[in-house]
């Protein structure tokens, strides 16, 4: 929701502004509560504005997107209040965030909410550096030679290093009926730690950090380890229900890992990015063959020879991480471009959600979670199975793993056939 001055013309063709509808905090009404908590951005905004991938510099922020995020964050937590069943969830969902349905009814939202832009922010600027210059030069953010280019691949599409901004503060107003505060504070309480604005936001983009509620300012947690415990958990007893969740509504588990402190929170996220990138791209050796099987599946199903110091099977274990995955072999021309994407979805987005959080004296301190779904016993499962765009998708693509296949796998140490929980391991070990 957007309150820019629109303009109207006057009897002399000039213009003049014309006053915004009121915020949410100033209306009155008998039985509601209001809100207004300011943020600030820790990490750069990646898209945000109505075109896919691109700012808008004079509204980066959109109350629609908001609005979207905390339904997303509210499901996360309240959805397993229902007894397991999608359509009491949703009806609860309309009732609380508003519905415009395809029929003539319409339940208006009782949650009111918008956005007032603080700082517009500026272009995130990015350096890496430069073997034959031997200097720091400028480069996009989706450079691969950056600390960022690994989550950042999107924007290669978008080309435009001005659709990443950074610096970015703006106040939320929220009014909502006294009867659903308890939803509307689940929702706040999840957004604020563990979501945030803008695309990209489970790979960091977009991270949020409260400022100020209501006027008073808030104080970031100390930066010690019972601290940062209960500025995570405190909620999960209050707000988060752990059981019969609805099929494929992702939720919140209490499985997440707390990385070291570093000097501030971009610090900690590129530690994050940079440990992911170490687990899914594992070589034994820096320019060796990586140590995960989906390349030398692919060159068999082209009928080519599988490289040695590899594993050789017909597994893709990395469609855990989310889709589409795309592959690439640079060095060997025969093999086309492959892109292993879902037989019923194109796109799926990731379970692990990394971000930064700021403590105390501006430091900042890495998280990892996994956001769960019922799925049956297998959570790596992909619904409606996998295909290859560009490669054969015959026979039909598997990516579980027994434990047979993961002790071949050098990342799956300890024979673990869970993907997702070996790089929580992982990360727990290089904090």
């Amino acid at each position: 929701m957007r309150f820019r001055e629109p303009q109207k013309k006057t009897a002399k063709n000039e213009t003049q502004p014309i006053n915004p509808p009121p915020l949410p905090s100033t209306i009155e009404r008998e039985g509601w509560v209001t809100q207004v908590r300011e943020y600030e951005l820790i990490t750069p905004l990646f898209g945000g504005g109505v075109e896919a991938g691109v700012v808008d510099t004079e509204a980066p922020i959109s109350g629609k997107g908001i609005r979207g995020q905390l339904r997303f964050w509210w499901r996360a937590t309240r959805g397993g209040y229902f007894k397991g069943s999608l359509q009491r969830m949703r009806k609860i969902e309309e009732r609380v965030w508003g519905t415009a349905s395809l029929s003539d009814r319409k339940i208006p939202p009782p949650v009111q909410l918008s956005v007032e832009l603080l700082d517009a922010g500026r272009d995130f600027e990015v350096q890496r550096y430069d073997k034959r210059q031997r200097r720091h030069i400028a480069a996009p953010v989706h450079d691969l030679n950056t600390p960022y280019g690994y989550v950042a691949f999107p924007l290669r599409e978008v080309g435009e290093q001005a659709a990443v901004r950074a610096g970015i503060r703006f106040r939320l107003h929220l009014a909502y009926p006294e009867n659903v505060e308890r939803d509307v504070n689940a929702a706040l309480w999840a957004w604020e730690r563990f979501g945030g604005v803008g695309a990209r936001t489970r790979r960091g983009f977009g991270a949020i950090h409260c400022v100020a509620e209501n006027g008073e300012q808030k104080t970031p947690p100390s930066c010690d380890f019972e601290s940062l415990r209960d500025y995570l958990g405190a909620g999960f007893a209050k707000y988060v229900r752990r059981k019969e969740w609805p099929e494929n509504v992702p939720h919140l588990s209490q499985r997440i890992v707390v990385a070291n402190v570093r000097s501030d929170p971009l610090a900690a996220w590129e530690h994050l990015i940079q440990t992911l990138r170490d687990f899914r791209q594992w070589r034994e050796e820096r320019y060796g063959v990586t140590s995960w099987p989906e390349p030398n599946a692919i060159r068999e199903r082209e009928g080519k020879a599988p490289l040695d110091g590899a594993p050789k099977m017909d597994k893709f274990p990395r469609a855990a991480f989310g889709l589409p995955i795309l592959f690439e072999f640079p060095q060997e021309r025969a093999l086309p471009k492959v892109t292993l994407t879902g037989n019923s979805v194109v796109r799926l987005a990731s379970p692990v959600v990394l971000r930064p959080l700021r403590c105390g004296n501006g430091k900042g301190v890495g998280i990892a979670l996994i956001l769960e779904t019922e799925r049956g016993k297998e959570r790596n499962l992909v619904p409606g199975g996998l295909k290859l765009d560009g490669a054969n998708s015959r026979p039909p693509i598997e990516h579980g793993l027994d434990e047979e296949d993961s002790a071949q796998i050098n990342p799956l140490q300890r024979n673990e056939t869970d993907v997702l929980e070996a790089f929580m391991n992982y990360l727990s070990e290089n904090p």
